[in-house]
Formats: structure tokens, sequence, C-alpha cells
């Protein structure tokens, strides 16, 4: 089950020894949305779906409401993989590939300058559908009880970052500033300690024979 924002603001108060007496659960949860937009626009991997998408007839496709970008097109939903492709080559080898007849999906092209659009190849039977993954736009929280929109891994992550805030409040006083340092500088680290974990963890391809 994911955590909610108020099991995050628990785990915030308890070091700020606060009932939201000096900071109030609007102004916690305004520092938790901004660091849960932070940690998504530096880890994209934070909030990745992976859902069946419906094509659309022809080549051109979009993802849904509230994607931010592709990731990959792993599969058709039948089974098929599915394969990443350049439209350079595309366009070089077929150059009539946007309107050949309607197939299965063998392979999709993307432009990250676009990045909520992607193309398949050969063009869509309308109301077929593959499996996508893409990047989440983070939703807003609004409430204390709305679940947390990233993965639960990032939880100290967010715990420090709305800290660092929280104690940034009163930071003209010595030993608040001295906190908010310490949490910005552990917000920061350990931001870049999970980059680096992830990547020694990923699978490697293996070597060719």
């Amino acid at each position: 089950m994911a955590i909610t924002a108020q099991q995050i603001i628990d785990d915030v108060r308890q070091p700020l020894s606060d009932t939201g007496t000096r900071w109030t659960d609007a102004e916690l949860l305004a520092a938790l949305n901004t660091t849960i937009a932070e940690i998504a626009d530096a880890r994209p991997d934070a909030s990745i779906v992976t859902t069946d998408l419906a094509l659309a007839a022809g080549t051109k496709q979009s993802l849904p409401a509230g994607a931010a970008a592709l990731v990959d097109v792993t599969r058709n939903t039948s089974g098929r993989a599915v394969r990443k492709t350049s439209v350079a080559l595309l366009d070089a080898q077929r150059p009539t590939w946007h309107t050949d007849t309607a197939a299965v999906t063998k392979n999709y092209t993307y432009d990250p300058r676009t990045p909520r659009i992607f193309y398949v190849y050969p063009p869509a039977v309308a109301a077929a559908s593959v499996e996508v993954k893409y990047r989440a736009a983070p939703t807003v929280l609004t409430a204390v009880d709305n679940a947390i929109p990233i993965d639960d891994t990032y939880r100290q992550l967010m715990v420090d970052g709305v800290l660092w805030r929280a104690y940034a409040k009163d930071a003209e006083y010595a030993s608040s500033g001295t906190l908010a340092g310490i949490h910005k500088a552990a917000y920061e680290a350990g931001l870049g300690r999970k980059t680096a974990a992830d990547t020694a963890a990923a699978p490697r391809e293996a070597a060719e024979a």
C-alpha cells in the first residue's frame, strides 16, 4: 500500500517537536509537493507507470493525460515484442511508412522534444493496444490523506527535503539555520546515492558472442 502525505508529515514532526503550532499541515504539504516535484525531475524513474494503451488508427500516438514523457513501448498486448527504431531509418527505408497498410505494431520511434507523442510502424489498427512505460507527472497533494505519487523508496529523501524547508523558515536562528543546512545536504547527497546505487544494481546486457 502506498504511503500517504500524513505519514511523511508525521516523520517530519518528530524531529521538529511540533504538533502544528509552528509549522501547519498546509505548510508542510506545500514543502512536500515541492520536494516531490524536485525528486521526479531529478529521478524520472521515481514515477514510472506501466499500462496498456489503446492505439489510434495510423502511426501517430499520444500518451494518456497525466503522462509527462514516454519511457518505452515494450510489446503488443497480444504478445509480440516492439522494438525502438529511428525515424531516419524508417524515412530512408520506407518513405511511405505513414500510409502503409495497418498491421500489428513491430516498431516505434520517439523524439524527446515531443515527450508525449510517439509513432508506431506499421500503422496501427484502431483500438489495437500496446504496453507502454511512461513517466507520470506527480499528482499535486491537496490533503494529508493523499497517497504519495512517487515510489516509497524515496521516503527518507522526502523527509529530509521537507525538514530542510521547514527549518529554513527559522533560518535567522543559528540552530535552525544549521539544521536546515544539514538536511539540505542529506537530501542532495541521498539523491546522488540513490542514483549511484540504482545504476550499480541495474541489469547488465550480455556481451555479444
